[in-house]
């Protein structure tokens, strides 16, 4: 009996991988991690091959004690920790969120993975350093795009539209670039970590009325509010570059301002749709 214990402890790391591609939800992954010390030690906290779950993230009010797993009704009620009750959460992109701490001083930008309960406090520049913002005095901020002073906490709640990575972060990836869409003219901002300016730069291009912007291939592909695409190359430097794609916004489709609009990239094909 405890050869054949052994035996199952000692799987070979493929076949072990090749389980996991048949899980859909991560509580029966985080089961299989806990069947025994060596299958724990094997397995990565987060599954990092096979079939990957696409998340929606939805803020809603539940009670504490409630979940649902991801096979029942389709939902999945993760409890966030409790330092994200004073944090707005402005993007998510592969596995980890990435919120503003809006009670902090220069509105510090944190990344969080949810199930690892890992979090980067100081990885990304803060809101103080956005382009927009030409003046701090510790209280209040005051932007280019306003007439007035503005306190640090409403500055924070909304100076951020949607933040992207383009890849999962950590402290020793030099290649990792961040985008947002920021202000309200809804202009596109970049951070690269391996610059050695600690602050958000803005693209060059002129281009605002942005409603979202995701990483696709390499490229950096944003949508405006009346359905007009723009493409920038994210490997060129010092910044990305690019401007209006090609593509005019199809005729036969709605385009108007306050239609809500998103793009999705689909790495099966290559096809980049807006929805």
């Amino acid at each position: 009996m405890a050869e054949m214990i052994d035996e199952w402890a000692n799987i070979h790391h493929d076949m072990l991988n090749e389980i996991t591609k048949r899980f859909h939800s991560y509580d029966d992954y985080l089961q299989l991690r806990l069947v025994c010390k060596q299958w724990n030690l094997k397995l990565p906290k987060i599954p990092n091959n096979g079939n990957k779950v696409p998340w929606l993230l939805s803020p809603i009010a539940i009670d504490a004690s409630e979940t649902r797993d991801l096979e029942e009704k389709g939902i999945y009620h993760l409890m966030l920790p409790d330092m994200l009750q004073d944090n707005i959460i402005v993007g998510s992109c592969h596995g980890w969120l990435i919120s503003v701490v809006i009670t902090s001083h220069g509105g510090t930008v944190q990344i969080l993975n949810p199930f690892t309960k890992v979090h980067l406090d100081d990885l990304l520049p803060p809101v103080s350093t956005l382009p927009n913002v030409i003046g701090n005095d510790g209280s209040q901020y005051i932007l280019s795009d306003f007439h007035r002073p503005l306190d640090h906490s409403y500055v924070h709640r909304f100076q951020f539209w949607k933040v992207i990575i383009n890849e999962a972060p950590n402290y020793e990836n030099k290649d990792l670039m961040v985008v947002a869409i920021y202000g309200c003219a809804s202009r596109l901002a970049f951070y690269k970590h391996n610059n050695n300016d600690r602050g958000w730069l803005k693209f060059s291009t002129n281009h605002k009325l942005l409603v979202d912007v995701i990483f696709f291939e390499e490229k950096i592909y944003a949508v405006d509010i009346y359905g007009q695409l723009y493409e920038f190359d994210s490997k060129t430097k010092p910044e990305p570059m690019g401007g209006i794609h090609e593509a005019p916004p199809p005729f036969d489709v709605a385009t108007q301002c306050w239609q809500v609009k998103y793009l999705i990239g689909c790495a099966h094909n290559g096809s980049l749709l807006m929805l």
